[in-house]
């Protein structure tokens, strides 16, 4: 029992490349139309001219059945019983389960296509933060606008998207199933504390593979993160026990000293003055193959210099369990319109992790000049929603947030207005050929090793 990926892939290969060519012809038939009639307009031969956009949609008609013939033909293939079912360890014959099967086989070969790349706005990153074009007010200098937080980490539980069913082999994988689109963010409920924004693309929901332009259609809704927030304890550091913020355990130095309570009157925030020092709560409820969405609200403040605050998932004896979390640096601490920021990241917890023992930890990591130091105002966690392959959360601190021990801070800000929007454009770039064709076709994104080379070359579809 052994299923040739390379002989697999070169006959879909083949269907593919056909496939393409059609969809180009396809695009080409208006253009050719349109040129053919200017033509014979100039010539005054417009009375020959008019059966032809007739003959047209009749090319139109024939040549989008034979590019669903062939999508159907690959189909076909795929579920093969003496090809492809009889060498893979399955006894369902359907076509989902099949990919799945193919999915598996492949990486216990470590076989993979090549890849597309989504890419958000012109941010090439895991993640990336998106203001609010309109509908916001003004906001205290130097706080970082309300924010939606995007992330192309895939988990295992939730649908990437309208089209794409829920699929544990996804789990921490990097999204490939994104559409070419842009996507909107719109406050629909704007209750300080408790906006709602929903989630939708400039394109009506396209249902299957086609050579028109691809469209995700609409989503779901994403809240305010502290409505919906995981942190169990004290995420607003508005609870304390002396130096000590409820909840908040600290390493790295001593009480009084290293960290304080920065309002001197047990409303925080939680400041901390030697850089090392960092503190961490245990998660509680967290599900696996579920992608969630960590963040604080940060601010460095000093004289002159930098300074740099990191975050990560860890265990509880300090070792990390998940890669570090992309740093913030506090480009020059002593500007007001510039010192506060957000740190943030991504993690899904796998079948292999201890969910009694996750821990999110915030650290002041290093300052560039002594007697700089870090406030933590505010924590948050929440699952994501996915959408067009992608997953959203959102965060409003604002609301209460910045009081009178930040005297250089305005107290006061507005809400974000009813109907304010963020918007971001969503890239893919179709690099791999094989890879394009089964998410348009099968709605899968199938194996891809991440690093930029393959096992199966895209040649046999080109």
């Amino acid at each position: 029992m052994a299923l040739n990926l390379t002989t697999f892939y070169t006959v879909v290969g083949k269907n593919v490349k056909q496939i393409n060519e059609m969809v180009t012809y396809y695009t080409e038939l208006e253009t050719a139309k349109d040129a053919t009639y200017a033509v014979m307009n100039t010539a005054g031969l417009q009375d020959l001219y008019a059966p032809l956009p007739n003959a047209y949609l009749g090319f139109y008609g024939s040549v989008a059945g034979w590019i669903q013939e062939l999508v159907s033909n690959v189909q076909s293939i795929i579920v093969d019983e003496e090809f492809v079912l009889d060498e893979l360890p399955i006894f369902a014959s359907d076509t989902a389960t099949v990919l799945d099967a193919i999915f598996d086989y492949m990486v216990l070969n470590t076989s993979t296509l090549k890849a597309s790349v989504v890419t958000l706005a012109t941010v090439d990153v895991d993640y990336a933060t998106v203001s609010f074009q309109t509908g916001v007010g003004s906001l205290p200098t130097g706080a970082p606008n309300p924010a939606v937080f995007i992330s192309r980490l895939l988990d295992g539980v939730n649908a990437p998207t309208n089209l794409v069913r829920a699929n544990t082999h996804y789990n921490n994988l990097e999204s490939q199933l994104a559409m070419t689109c842009t996507v909107f963010a719109k406050c629909v409920a704007s209750a300080p504390g408790q906006e709602v924004l929903q989630l939708f693309s400039d394109s009506p929901e396209q249902a299957s593979y086609t050579y028109d332009a691809e469209a995700p259609g609409n989503g779901g809704q994403i809240v305010n993160a502290e409505s919906n927030n995981l942190i169990a304890t004290n995420y607003d550091f508005t609870t304390w026990s002396g130096n000590n913020p409820t909840g908040w355990p600290l390493t790295g130095g001593t009480a009084g000293t290293d960290w304080v309570d920065s309002s001197g009157s047990g409303v925080g925030p939680l400041r901390i003055n030697t850089a090392g020092t960092y503190t961490k709560q245990q998660m509680s409820g967290l599900q696996r193959n579920t992608a969630y969405m960590f963040a604080a609200a940060v601010q460095c403040i000093g004289t002159t210099g930098t300074a740099v605050v990191k975050m990560r998932i860890e265990n509880v004896d300090g070792v990390t369990v998940h890669k570090a979390f992309a740093n913030v640096t506090i480009a020059d601490v002593s500007d007001s319109s510039a010192n506060q920021s957000y740190i943030y990241g991504f993690y899904s917890p796998s079948n292999t992790v201890n969910l009694d023992d996750i821990y999110l930890a915030i650290e002041y990591d290093a300052e560039s000049n002594a007697g700089t130091y870090m406030r933590l105002y505010k924590v948050v966690a929440v699952p994501v929603t996915y959408f067009n392959g992608l997953g959203f959360a959102f965060w409003n601190p604002y609301v209460d947030y910045l009081s009178t021990f930040n005297q250089s801070q305005s107290t006061t800000h507005e809400e974000i207005a009813l109907n304010g929007y963020a918007q971001i454009a969503v890239a893919n770039g179709n690099e791999g050929v094989l890879q394009t064709f089964f998410r348009k076709a099968f709605n899968v994104q199938m194996p891809t090793d991440g690093t930029g080379s393959h096992t199966i070359a895209d040649t046999l579809a080109t």
